[in-house]
């Protein structure tokens, strides 16, 4: 039992009186005087939980004509409130608020009520925990909160500075399992302001992103070959992962999977030339693999070898004293390869 003040021994022995009195009363009076203070004491109830109430006050009448004074207003009779108790626990409560009662003749009395709070749930405490789920691999998913009742009315500040009178705390997930079958499992601490406390979890498996590990899924373009003199440029891979980590590019772009070119090499001579790229290829969840192109350039020129095919001007006779200049060769290639004149 709480109690929020301590009685003298007057008002011990009026409570005990009043217990054993009824209802209405006619308190006691003081010396020589006529014992007219009439007091009727409002009578207990019951209150369903989370509903407001208020304690009924009691009334009081007195034939005594005398006055005194209650917050500068003259008044005959006097109630003063002594304060409350609390007995019980949650979800059934009982709480008891007292009055002191006088008259300016001196005549004294002591109420009461006590109202039962009563009816929230069979456990104060009650918390649905969402049940586990599976998601797709690249889908976008959230825990599911859980849902907590209580009938506690005492309230204490969440850590936004707001009144409630129960918190729900995420405790932190962990992660089990690797690609492509992952379970991350949420876990959150409940309690409400009456003291009572309990756990609640989800379970989240992430499925579905690649059927055979690794969870790195690389498909290579196929090797190409290509007229000389047309443009072309590289086929770059395709790659899936169900990895939903992430890092950054060189960009500066958060990204799963992240391709680097290694640079190319060149095989061959004109007029067959094979020209290969290669890829580092990784994911954020650590796999890594590697990828190559090779583009073969031919079918510049008819004559093989060689490369280079030169038509040189005929012979011819001039005028002696007439304009002439030697005609120049002409000169074809399917090299590529380039020099400054």
């Amino acid at each position: 039992m709480k109690n929020h003040f301590s009685y003298p021994f007057w008002l011990r022995w009026l409570l005990l009186a009043f217990t054993l009195a009824p209802r209405a009363l006619h308190a006691q009076s003081g010396s020589g005087a006529t014992n007219c203070l009439v007091v009727d004491c409002p009578a207990d109830k019951a209150v369903q939980c989370g509903t407001p109430w208020s304690f009924d006050q009691p009334t009081a009448t007195s034939c005594c004509t005398n006055p005194f004074a209650a917050g500068g207003v003259a008044t005959n009779v006097l109630i003063t409130p002594l304060g409350f108790s609390t007995n019980g626990a949650c979800p059934q409560l009982e709480i008891t608020e007292y009055w002191s009662i006088a008259d300016a003749c001196g005549n004294k009395a002591v109420c009461k009520q006590t109202v039962t709070v009563f009816g929230c749930c069979a456990y104060c405490l009650e918390v649905e925990c969402p049940p586990d789920k599976r998601v797709q691999c690249g889908a976008a998913w959230t825990f599911d909160q859980p849902i907590v009742r209580t009938c506690c009315t005492n309230q204490f500040i969440s850590p936004a500075g707001l009144p409630t009178n129960v918190m729900v705390i995420p405790a932190g997930f962990v992660t089990n399992g690797a690609c492509p079958l992952l379970e991350i499992t949420e876990n959150w601490v409940i309690q409400d302001a009456c003291g009572n406390a309990t756990n609640c979890s989800q379970t989240v498996t992430v499925v579905g992103c690649c059927t055979s590990k690794p969870c790195l899924q690389v498909i290579c373009s196929a090797d190409k070959a290509v007229q000389c003199g047309a443009p072309w440029r590289f086929d770059p891979p395709t790659v899936y992962s169900c990895c939903t980590n992430e890092f950054f590019s060189s960009a500066a772009v958060p990204t799963n999977v992240l391709i680097t070119s290694a640079g190319f090499i060149t095989n061959g001579a004109c007029p067959h030339v094979e020209i290969t790229e290669t890829w580092s290829i990784a994911d954020a969840c650590g796999d890594t693999t590697n990828c190559s192109q090779t583009v073969t350039v031919l079918g510049c020129c008819t004559n093989n070898p060689p490369c280079l095919i030169v038509d040189c001007s005929s012979n011819k006779t001039v005028q002696c004293g007439t304009q002439w200049t030697f005609d120049p060769p002409k000169a074809y290639s399917c090299c590529t390869n380039e020099f400054v004149s």
